[in-house]
């Protein structure tokens, strides 16, 4: 039995899924399309569909692979309790995207769009005074890196200003974490392209770095923009479950409304990088930038809750804190009620909980909590491993069947390599070859 296997058949028999797809531009193969399976507190198991079908039945075609593969592992679609994708149409579609055909197998699925894709086009909202700055950030960054002379020229003024960085950075709206990238390296290197601008003669775009106020917008950009992107890396990575990404949304709405309040009354100490732009240029905080700002931190605030509806909701706080009397027990399926009531009022449950799982004496308490932990609130392990394949299916190597090179690039399991090469015998002849040489 495979070690893929073993976890399966050690693990709970509740089981969710998350699915992504990739379009790739080579002769071969049109489209790409993988997936993760979640089974239980088992470690992830990659999915992979080959394209093996045509577009019009694309979605069919990869849920028939995921049944293949359900069928292998001996599981079961009413098991399936949660299938993670992101907000395309296609995929989302009602009649016949993934989701919708995942569900038709499996109702008691919940459909879960990506939550860092939600953060993502949240965190995109601009008022129309900071977009522009945005923009002439892109335009002075692009007359920089399109032509390959005044990339050259530019790099050589930084190695002789003895500047921290050399290059800038292509802004690319796909990327999380390119515009905040972006902005900032432009902060930090803003000397430097200022002189090389007024060498170049181009006063169309060396007049922005001599506006006070286009100055004190990048550095309010740079900074947000810096925390979007903490934010952002946070949602990011392996071991993580729907609590863990509310907690942190909860927290960074608090202190959107908590810098809001600050920058009210005058006080910026939250954004550095503004901080000593003012500073240098001894200017003060007008009313009309702290309007701004003010506006952009409420708008901001909206669009998170627009996004996440569910950070208003209680319907955790049974797998919080089952022993919170504050829980109204009317919330609780009526044929869990009962159950919910004993655990409440178990004493010796309480002190265990810490300790050890008290899942045996409450089994049905302990399958809504995991229908809740369990599933995928992310398809990071799909976009971590589009990011391999697409470092490994370069233009040289177009007609590569990644299959098995993706799950050996993404396991976790390590390959015992001395005892592997304890175990052959070597060849003699070249051995001693190699001695005599």
């Amino acid at each position: 039995m495979s070690t893929h296997q073993e976890w399966m058949k050690r693990s709970s028999t509740l089981h969710t899924l998350q699915y992504e797809e990739l379009v790739l531009k080579c002769p071969s193969k049109h489209q790409l399309s993988q997936g993760s399976m979640n089974c239980g507190t088992a470690p992830p198991v990659l999915l992979y569909f080959p394209p093996n079908f045509s577009h019009n039945s694309y979605f069919l075609g990869s849920v028939g692979a995921l049944m293949g593969i359900l069928t292998q592992e001996d599981l079961q679609w009413e098991n399936v309790c949660g299938v993670c994708t992101d907000g395309a149409p296609a995929i989302l579609g009602s009649k016949s995207g993934f989701q919708s055909s995942v569900k038709k197998l499996a109702p008691q699925a919940k459909g879960i769009h990506c939550m860092i894709h939600r953060y993502a086009l949240a965190s995109k909202t601009l008022p129309a005074s900071l977009q522009e700055v945005l923009e002439s950030v892109i335009k002075i960054v692009n007359y920089i890196k399109t032509k390959a002379l005044n990339t050259r020229l530019f790099k050589k003024l930084c190695e002789d200003m003895n500047a921290d960085h050399e290059v800038l950075l292509f802004y690319t709206a796909v990327r999380w974490l390119s515009k905040g990238n972006v902005i900032n390296r432009v902060f930090e290197m803003k000397d430097e392209i200022k002189l090389f601008l007024e060498t170049q003669e181009r006063k169309d775009l060396v007049v922005h770095f001599e506006d006070e106020t286009w100055n004190k917008r990048v550095a309010y950009l740079a900074n947000i923009s810096d925390q979007l992107n903490k934010l952002n890396l946070k949602l990011q990575g392996r071991e993580t479950h729907v609590l863990l990404f509310q907690d942190s949304l909860r927290a960074f709405v608090s202190k959107l409304q908590n810098w809001g309040r600050k920058t009210n009354l005058g006080n910026i100490a939250m954004f550095e990088k503004l901080c000593g732009v003012m500073d240098e240029s001894h200017i003060q905080l007008d009313q009309f930038f702290k309007d701004e700002i003010t506006e952009h931190l409420q708008s901001l605030e909206k669009e998170v809750k627009r996004y996440f509806p569910e950070l208003s909701q209680e319907q955790e706080s049974l797998v919080r804190n089952p022993f919170c009397t504050e829980l109204d027990v009317s919330s609780i399926p009526d044929e869990t009620q009962d159950e919910y009531l004993d655990l409440r009022n178990d004493s010796s449950a309480r002190d265990l909980i810490k300790v050890k799982s008290v899942t045996q004496s409450y089994s049905k308490i302990s399958m809504i909590a995991l229908c809740v932990l369990v599933p995928f609130a992310s398809t990071y392990l799909c976009e971590a491993r589009f990011s391999t394949l697409v470092n490994m299916k370069t233009k040289n190597r177009n007609r590569l069947d990644v299959g098995d090179d993706m799950r050996l690039a993404q396991t976790n399991v390590r390959p015992r390599i001395s005892k592997l090469a304890a175990g052959m015998q070597h060849q003699a002849s070249h051995y001693l070859g190699w001695i005599a040489i």
